[in-house]
């Protein structure tokens, strides 16, 4: 019960799908859904692929992208573009630590994020539509589980950037060896079943971009928070789809 509770959790404040109120959950039982981040972007990508399969039907190429990597953004309800956005103004700001953090905490957004953003939601347009059609639902079903394992290896790898609360701290705080190690088999199993072999040439560049991602964060910042969890799968998305475009 413990289980469907938690994936129930994931699954709700990862998408814009009411399977239990958002606010039910206390912090400790939302960072423990962490390991079961990874099944909630199956989910989302399962949802992807159907889209796709179905639009491919009637529409060209290029739209169908579009409307795939539209609906891929407003499922998640566009959380993790909004921590994009606030990530990047930080660090496009060049400023020290503590000057980033605060930048980053001010929700309005700056010229540089925004830009940065269109450049995200295009490049993952170009990505998918030059993505090979015999991996394109693969690629669909993957990218989501693999960025949200990015964000519970950060939550669990490295500390909370910020001496006051926030929101981050929530799943820093409360994501453990347990968590990682369940999120983990679920990133690995998935991979593996899609991929078959070819999983060993997909994987080592995507741990590779992961861990030296976590690496630079933690000597940039001190660690990660909210908007750079999100900020992390909507990277680590593109980099998954990049990877299956050179795999053509």
């Amino acid at each position: 019960m413990i289980i469907l509770k938690r994936i129930l959790s994931a699954v709700t404040f990862l998408t814009v799908l009411p399977f239990s109120g958002k606010g039910e959950a206390d912090p400790r039982e939302l960072g423990k859904a962490m390991g079961f981040f990874p099944l909630a972007g199956l989910f989302i990508g399962l949802i992807l692929a159907c889209a796709y399969a179905l639009s491919s039907l009637f529409f060209s190429p290029l739209f169908v992208s579009v409307l795939v990597i539209v609906l891929w953004a407003f499922l998640s309800g566009l959380l993790h573009l909004e921590g994009f956005v606030d990530a990047a103004d930080g660090f496009s700001a060049g400023c020290g630590r503590e000057k980033t953090l605060e930048i980053m905490k001010d929700h309005h957004c700056g010229a540089k994020g925004v830009i940065l953003l269109v450049l995200l939601i295009v490049s993952k347009i170009a990505v998918f539509n030059e993505t090979p059609d015999s991996l394109r639902i693969t690629a669909l079903l993957l990218a989501p589980v693999a960025g949200r394992w990015a964000m519970v290896c950060a939550a669990c790898l490295c500390p909370y950037a910020r001496k006051t609360g926030g929101f981050g701290r929530v799943f820093v705080e409360n994501c453990g060896k347990r968590e990682l190690f369940l999120s983990s088999f679920i990133f690995v199993f998935t991979a593996s079943f899609l991929l078959r072999l070819e999983v060993f040439i997909w994987i080592m560049p995507f741990l590779f971009f992961v861990f030296i991602s976590l690496f630079w964060l933690n000597r940039r910042i001190g660690g990660v928070t909210g908007d750079i969890l999100g900020a992390l799968n909507e990277v680590s998305e593109l980099v998954c789809l990049s990877i299956f475009l050179l795999m053509r």
